[in-house]
C-alpha cells in the first residue's frame, strides 16, 4: 500500500558547525520505506567524503561527499523519525546532535526556523 510522501526537515549540529537537510519518506507496495535525503546547507567540512564515484559508498560519503542519499529499509518497524535519526548519526557520528521535525511540504524556509 503505497502512500503520499512525508517530508522531514533536520538539523545535524557538531561543534564545529551543523548541516540542514530535507528528507523524504515514502512507503513503497512492498512495505519498504525508502527515505531520501538533501543536503541543503552545511558550515561543516565534508571534504573527506568527496570520494571518486568508483565503486559503492557508503551512506555517509554519499550524504557528506554528494549531498544526496537514499535508505531503503525492509519492513521497517522504527517510526521514520527514528530511521531519519539513526541515519544521520550514522552519517555524522554519535557526538552530533539531530532536531527533525515533519513539514507539511519541502522548503527551504523550514530548514532554517
Amino acid at each position: 500500500m503505497s502512500f503520499d510522501p512525508k517530508f522531514f526537515g533536520a538539523v545535524v549540529s557538531m561543534d564545529h558547525g551543523d548541516a540542514r537537510i530535507m528528507c523524504m519518506a515514502q512507503q513503497g507496495e512492498d512495505d519498504s520505506l525508502s527515505i531520501h535525503f538533501f543536503k541543503v546547507d552545511t558550515t561543516l567540512t565534508d571534504t573527506p567524503f568527496n570520494y571518486p564515484t568508483e565503486g559503492e559508498l557508503s551512506f555517509s560519503e554519499e550524504l557528506r561527499g554528494t549531498g544526496l542519499a537514499v535508505a531503503i529499509e525492509q519492513d521497517p518497524t522504527d517510526p521514520v523519525e527514528e530511521i531519519i535519526m539513526q541515519r544521520l548519526t550514522e552519517a555524522y557520528g554519535a557526538s552530533a546532535t539531530v532536531s527533525i521535525k515533519q513539514i507539511e511540504r519541502p522548503s527551504l524556509v523550514s530548514l532554517f526556523m
